[in-house]
């Protein structure tokens, strides 16, 4: 919420700046929580200068997380995005996650999304194109850090990250503190971008850059498959998530299938119910919660919270 609202006001302050907030359930907290903030976000979205990414509810892993639970997480992403604000995401973005999986581009253009942010198991830095078993392809670009610094030495990234092309995409932000660029990354860039010599340095929209790189990738490679291994100790830890995230993910699929020939014999469909069943779920399953990698007290909440799913559903 804090960051958002810092987000308002740099944008109010700097005409040039953007920001782009992928979660849609960060967005549901600030409509719950604040909505006089969630009312000017939607004007600035609307504008183009807070972008919409990621189509997920949150950034959920995606090795322990099941299909179809991928698939929920799209759904009920895309979904919120396009009731609140008439658009949805269309592009994938998963920066801080500790794997990826090959059907990936395939869930991701069925979800909309053309294109793909990451930067952990990478086979390539810079862009490139990913192909999926079913030969679904997607333009990814890949980098370092998602917690990008902002000093002189900016212009050492254009020869790291892309020699041949001169175009890279530069994701800035205080990180884990929250609120984005700070005001002198923000003086720094607009200093640098006046400086005689100097690469053009200007804030945009990651659907910009992946629109121009698109048309710029000759002699870039393709990946195919999957994207593995990092942090694998991740996966054998908290056994009490892992436990909670499956049996959940089996009781809705059976809520769902039971209820739906209880519908068909004339009862009424518990779909309210059942969607907010989902989004925990699809909360649980962010990348620093499913495999294990929160703090106890998170851990503490997510496996009461499966609890809830399981009374609810079983």
């Amino acid at each position: 919420n804090d960051n958002l609202r810092q987000v308002v006001a740099f944008m109010k302050e700097f005409p040039d700046y953007t920001m782009i907030q992928r979660q849609a359930s960060v967005y549901n907290f600030v409509r719950m929580v604040d909505p006089p903030l969630f009312e000017e976000i939607k004007k600035y979205i609307r504008e183009g200068r807070l972008e919409l990414a990621g189509g997920m509810w949150t950034e959920g892993d995606m090795n322990l997380s099941s299909g179809e639970a991928i698939t929920r997480s799209f759904l009920l992403g895309q979904r919120f995005f396009q009731s609140h604000f008439g658009k949805m995401a269309n592009i994938g973005w998963l920066p801080d996650n500790f794997g990826h999986i090959s059907q990936m581009p395939q869930l991701l253009k069925l979800a909309g999304c053309d294109y793909f942010y990451f930067h952990r198991t990478k086979p390539f830095t810079g862009t490139f194109w990913w192909i999926a078993p079913d030969s679904s392809k997607v333009l990814c670009y890949a980098n370092d850090t998602y917690n990008g610094t902002i000093t002189p030495d900016l212009k050492n990234e254009v020869q790291k990250f892309s020699p041949d092309k001169r175009r890279i995409l530069h994701i800035t932000g205080v990180g884990d503190h929250g609120g984005g660029p700070t005001r002198a990354n923000i003086d720094l860039i607009h200093q640098l971008n006046k400086t005689p010599g100097y690469p053009s340095v200007k804030f945009t929209t990651a659907g910009d850059f992946f629109e121009k790189a698109s048309g710029e990738m000759q002699g870039r490679p393709t990946h195919r498959g999957e994207m593995q291994f990092i942090f694998e100790g991740c996966y054998t830890n908290v056994a009490g998530i892992k436990e909670g995230n499956r049996n959940s993910e089996n009781a809705l699929f059976s809520a769902e299938f039971f209820n739906t020939l209880r519908w068909l014999n004339g009862d009424k469909y518990p779909g309210a119910e059942l969607n907010d069943l989902w989004q925990t779920v699809a909360f649980n399953q962010f990348h620093d919660i499913l495999p294990g990698s929160a703090i106890n007290e998170a851990n503490k909440e997510a496996i009461s919270r499966y609890g809830e799913v399981l009374r609810k559903t079983l």
